[in-house]
């Protein structure tokens, strides 16, 4: 399980999360080249990595000549909202705990334990760690 784990974590980089919420409609590897600035050759490694992991299910359309289409699976597109959902619930914890420790800080300037200088540095340094957090 745990080689599983890794496996999945290695190959989800940031570019092949994008191009599997693109493939949410089902795609010519040709199109995945032109979205994502990539050679038709990266396009094609990524879905194979894509659908090797079960995230993506590929198609094959006959006409003048075979042509191949990749869509995201039912198995991928849930994955990536489970995985939407899992960052957004992040945030909100981080977002929750930055609004208790800025309240702590609050109480601390109050009661003087702290004083307004200690305050401010305390608060920079929190808003800077945390800078990735949008309001």
């Amino acid at each position: 399980m745990e080689d599983s784990f890794r496996y999945i974590l290695e190959i989800l980089t940031p570019r092949r999360f994008a191009i599997l919420k693109y493939l949410m409609k089902e795609r010519h590897p040709e199109e995945v080249a032109r979205e994502f600035s990539v050679s038709r050759q990266a396009a094609d490694k990524h879905l194979a990595i894509l659908y090797r992991a079960g995230l993506v299910e590929k198609h094959i359309k006959e006409g003048t000549r075979p042509m191949v289409y990749y869509q995201t699976t039912d198995a991928g597109a849930k994955f990536m909202n489970d995985i939407v959902e899992a960052i957004e619930n992040h945030i909100l914890e981080i977002k929750k705990q930055i609004s208790d420790k800025i309240r702590e800080f609050d109480e601390m300037l109050v009661n003087g334990e702290l004083s307004e200088r200690e305050y401010w540095h305390l608060r920079r340094k929190l808003e800077v760690r945390f800078e990735w957090v949008k309001s």
